[in-house]
């Protein structure tokens, strides 16, 4: 064991001196002198620690760098936080103030319009209708709709284009929006098709089919615009069509008061002055007129039935007058939609002439979109076709002449 410890001592001494004498060999060839080996690992140990040196001065320095680098971007995103904090806060102050100034404005609006109500109550308290009676004044007088607005006509060009009339059978359908066809295709709607089912009824192109009937129409409209008409086509049957609008009578003579128009009883005019309009209601004779003074919902002006025979009176009046003929429609409801006591109401509406009939009795098997509205008119059209023929087949037949098919 000795011996292999000295043989391993010996082969370390054989190299270490082997190689120091290589180095002493290979020295003078790197640098052109001799340089002692204790000396060249000193320089190569100074090198090496000099290099970690600068390492860990510029890693350190590096270090310092980042220190700054994040302390700057740390202060900068700071201060952006600042300000972003003051523009938050200025907003919200500006939309509070703001909202400030908007309540503000509208708590004096709110005050403006109670002073005004509040003088405008006690001018109307205060008012003597003594000092008014005999003063002249200005006012309108309308229909519920037909004088607020243009009269809409319905027809064709080839109608309109005819200017002898002497041969013509012409027949005027005057009613509401569902008259009008409101819901239904343009060439679909009532006067259309009942125009055509009475061309190829006579075989004729001689009946002409015009339609009157608006958005919002009542009775007095009606028969107004019907008048109206009548200055410039004579028409030989107008067709009423009526019941859907005078399904909210209430809520539309409601509305109407509640704006200062009053309703004349004797002629179911609306009457509104052009001033002062609630002096001059408070003024009005409560026997003659609807006010906002006595309107209540049990009002008689505002029975259905009642509104419903007067206007068939005052239809009846006029056409005694004249050489036309009329049928009068109350048009199907809606028996899904409308409220019981209300269809009732409707329902119950008899008037003994054999021109009248009350359609919200009998199912019809429409589709409706709404209360009275319907999609399709042909239906109806057939129902009509088939009273006009019925009642005035020879008047047509004479009008147009041809003979009876």
């Amino acid at each position: 064991m000795k011996s292999l410890i000295k043989l391993l001592i010996l082969i370390l001494v054989l190299e270490i001196i082997l190689g120091y004498a290589l180095y002493l060999r290979d020295s003078p060839k790197m640098t052109g002198n001799y340089i002692s080996s204790t000396l060249h690992v000193l320089d190569k140990l100074t090198h090496k620690f000099g290099e970690e040196k600068r390492r860990l001065e510029e890693a350190d320095e590096k270090r310092k760098l980042e220190e700054v680098e994040k302390r700057r971007l740390e202060e900068e995103e700071k201060q952006l936080r600042i300000e972003e904090a003051e523009r938050v806060l200025l907003m919200d102050l500006e939309e509070k103030r703001r909202q400030e100034e908007e309540e503000k404005r509208k708590l004096e609006e709110v005050e403006k319009r109670r002073l005004e109500e509040e003088e405008k109550q006690r001018r109307i308290e205060e008012a003597n209708c003594e000092e008014y009676i005999d003063l002249n004044r200005v006012l309108t007088i309308a229909d519920m709709r037909y004088h607020r607005g243009s009269v809409k006509l319905q027809t064709s060009i080839d109608n309109l284009n005819t200017s002898d009339f002497s041969n013509k059978y012409i027949i005027v359908i005057a009613g509401n929006s569902e008259a009008y066809g409101d819901d239904q295709k343009i060439q679909k709607r009532l006067h259309f098709r009942l125009e055509e089912k009475l061309k190829n009824k006579f075989k004729s192109d001689n009946i002409i089919v015009f339609n009157l009937s608006d958005f919002g129409f009542f009775l007095n409209d009606q028969l107004h615009s019907i008048q109206n008409f009548s200055k410039i086509f004579n028409p030989d049957l107008v067709i009423f069509y009526t019941g859907g609008n005078e399904m909210y009578l209430h809520r539309y003579y409601e509305d109407m008061v509640i704006n200062n128009i009053s309703l004349n009883f004797d002629n179911e005019y609306w009457y509104e002055f052009s001033e002062d309009n609630e002096i001059y209601q408070k003024c009005l004779n409560k026997k003659i007129f609807l006010t906002q003074f006595n309107f209540h919902k049990k009002h008689d002006s505002l029975d259905v039935s009642r509104y419903i025979n007067n206007g068939f009176l005052k239809i009846k009046k006029y056409f005694s007058n004249i050489d036309s003929d009329f049928i009068f429609y109350i048009h199907p409801l809606n028996t899904e939609k409308v409220g019981q006591a209300l269809l009732q109401e409707f329902q119950d509406i008899k008037i003994p002439d054999k021109r009248f009939f009350n359609l919200s009795n009998e199912d019809f098997n429409l589709e409706f979109h709404d209360e009275f509205h319907t999609l399709d008119s042909n239906i109806m059209a057939n129902k009509i076709l088939e009273d006009i023929v019925l009642k005035h087949e020879q008047k047509i037949i004479n009008k147009i002449n041809i003979s009876s098919k």
